[in-house]
């Protein structure tokens, strides 16, 4: 080989290698993962799962609920006195898995590696049944999502483990509003329950900061409802009057889901046209109206909750070079992902 071959040569690689590492900045790199899925694994299976988490790149799983609140039976994943006391007063069955975030953190140790947890608070059962912009379900979810903080904040496995806990993830997340039908006009309408959910998310924000020496974002992750379909006008104008009332911090963040789930497990031009518009307009009303950092939440499920085909899903990675988030995170290369074959080898090959 000659010296100029052997340079063109040189260049060539290091191009290749640039572009492959600029791709891998938009990939997944936190996940969701259900505690009913979990619940009663060891602490050798939570190290299996994570070690397979940080082989796809990943160094964080979000916990995607601490306390579930059922209607027959209350839920706990941590030591809650709180949620106990409350299974009692209202004679709802408690179970009782509250040893589920040590088993975790035992498992990070014992890896040695990189790696964080993002709790989410409280998962109720009527969050699909009623509106959060009704004054009494309002201090419900409120008194709930205060007590679930304040447990965590206080205790002893937050304390010991602050370094492996990476942020709060706020469960609640249709954004289904009711809109009047001349809502794609200029007009500052602002509907009842965005004006109550931008509240909710003021109101936690000031109880986490009452905790004056702890400092931990707070994340959402809004999805499109089944019964809404606006048009990219009406998205940007949703998220423009919703951003214009909930005061996020800059450690804050929305991520929304990417809306791939409720399509076909093929990749299809148009539904990543509509995806693709729905996220801009939204990242474009945070960027202009608030504080918060902007995610993309990748779906690699099907609306039949079956496994995505990869081809679909690096076309969702596209999608997130073009719009740059700060960050990525997928529901859920958990449930989705591991064990899920040729996905899960596929997915190892593209970023590795």
């Amino acid at each position: 080989m000659s010296k100029t071959s052997f340079v063109f040569y040189i260049i060539l690689l290091t191009l290749i290698s640039f572009n492959s590492a600029k791709k891998l900045d938009y990939v997944p790199k936190a996940d969701y993962i259900q505690p009913w899925f979990c619940e009663y694994w060891t602490v050798e299976q939570w190290e299996s799962h994570i070690t397979k988490m940080i082989s796809a790149g990943y160094n964080e799983l979000i916990i995607q609920g601490s306390i579930d609140i059922k209607q027959t039976a209350i839920e706990i994943f941590y030591n809650s006195a709180f949620f106990r006391l409350e299974a009692k007063n209202k004679k709802l069955e408690l179970h009782d898995f509250s040893d589920m975030y040590e088993k975790i953190f035992t498992a990070i140790k014992n890896i040695n590696k990189p790696f964080y947890i993002s709790m989410g608070l409280t998962t109720f059962y009527e969050w699909n049944t009623r509106s959060i912009s009704d004054p009494e379900f309002y201090k419900i979810i409120l008194k709930y999502e205060k007590y679930c903080i304040k447990e965590i904040l206080s205790s002893e496995l937050f304390k010991t483990n602050r370094k492996y806990i990476s942020s709060f993830y706020s469960v609640y997340e249709m954004y289904d509003f009711n809109l009047p039908d001349d809502y794609d006009s200029e007009t500052w309408y602002i509907s009842d329950k965005e004006k109550a959910w931008a509240n909710y998310f003021n109101d936690i924000i000031k109880y986490i900061e009452t905790f004056s020496d702890v400092e931990i974002p707070l994340f959402f992750s809004p999805y499109h409802s089944a019964y809404y379909n606006p048009s990219n006008e009406t998205e940007y104008r949703i998220w423009r009057n919703f951003f214009s009332i909930a005061k996020f911090r800059e450690i804050d963040a929305i991520a929304p889901q990417d809306h791939f789930g409720f399509k076909n497990g093929e990749y299809n031009e148009q539904d990543a046209k509509i995806c693709k518009e729905h996220l801009l307009a939204i990242q474009k009303a945070c960027k202009k109206y608030s504080k918060a950092q902007f995610w993309i939440n990748n779906e690699i499920f099907t609306k039949d909750y079956a496994t995505a085909d990869f081809s679909r899903v690096k076309k969702q990675f596209e999608i997130n070079e073009e719009l740059k988030p700060a960050k990525v995170i997928s529901f859920s290369f958990s449930h989705y992902g591991v064990g899920h074959e040729p996905f899960y080898t596929e997915y190892l090959d593209y970023v590795n």
